[in-house]
């Protein structure tokens, strides 16, 4: 007999990509709050470029991650273009907005 992922745990499939999502959005925030740190390190402070540019490249893929991720569920959680707009274009600030968005009801 075969065993949908959906029977196993008693999750649907929106809500593990919404599980997911959240983690991500976390994730992009706080890769945002971090490539801050070291561009005011390397602006400021006079350090060294380095930091920025790896952690660039981190939070980047992160990035996209992020913006996959919502464009990839806003149709099934009602979400239109102007919501996908807001989330994507204003970065670290949407994925907080985003998870705001999919938080558990109580």
């Amino acid at each position: 007999m075969v065993v949908y992922a959906d029977e196993e745990d008693g999750s649907t499939e929106l809500e593990r990509k919404v599980a997911a999502l959240r983690v991500v959005c976390l994730i992009e925030t706080v890769s945002y709050l971090i490539l801050s740190a070291f561009w005011i390190y390397w602006l400021v402070l006079g350090g060294s470029k380095l930091g920025v540019q790896m952690f660039g490249s981190v939070h980047g893929i992160v990035f996209l991650a992020f913006a996959a991720m919502v464009f990839g569920v806003h149709r099934q959680m009602g979400w239109g273009r102007g919501f996908l707009a807001i989330a994507i274009l204003t970065g670290p600030i949407g994925a907080v907005y985003v998870f705001w968005h999919t938080r558990p009801a109580r």
